[in-house]
């Protein structure tokens, strides 16, 4: 599989609702994941090493937030880096706080597999949403 091919099927399974072992099965084994940000703010902030990652954040984004919009405005790709543009939109449930936020996520392709998943987004929105909740629980 290409890059693009695999950039693709990883939007495909993201967007379907297939299952985080299935879609961590598009990632290698010490794959890096890395959504830098507050790493209070939700568990899948920080960098993390493994397909477990992958499947974790997939699994804690369905329970903690509600998907409202994914925009993807644009793809790039080339030999081993995929590159993913857009908008995205969330509620936090237990809060209902609305994250807006264009994204960017850079991927790393060796082997047919993803190798190095980077998402950059504006992590003030998603601290801001993040801190209400903590502030609730208090």
């Amino acid at each position: 599989m290409t890059t693009s091919d695999i950039t693709k099927e990883l939007l495909s399974r993201l967007g379907t609702g297939s299952t985080a072992s299935d879609i961590a099965k598009l990632f290698g084994e010490a794959c890096e994941w890395n959504i830098p940000g507050d790493k209070t703010a939700f568990p899948w902030i920080g960098k993390m090493k493994g397909r477990e990652a992958v499947e974790s954040f997939v699994r804690d984004t369905r329970l903690l937030l509600e998907p409202i919009l994914f925009d993807v405005q644009g793809v790039i790709t080339n030999e081993e880096r995929g590159v993913i543009l857009g908008y995205l939109e969330s509620r936090v449930r237990a809060t209902s706080k609305i994250i807006k936020t264009s994204f960017a996520i850079i991927l790393t392709v060796a082997e047919d597999q993803i190798t190095s998943f980077t998402m950059l987004e504006d992590s003030f929105a998603v601290s801001s949403a993040a801190k209400e909740l903590m502030l609730r629980k208090d």
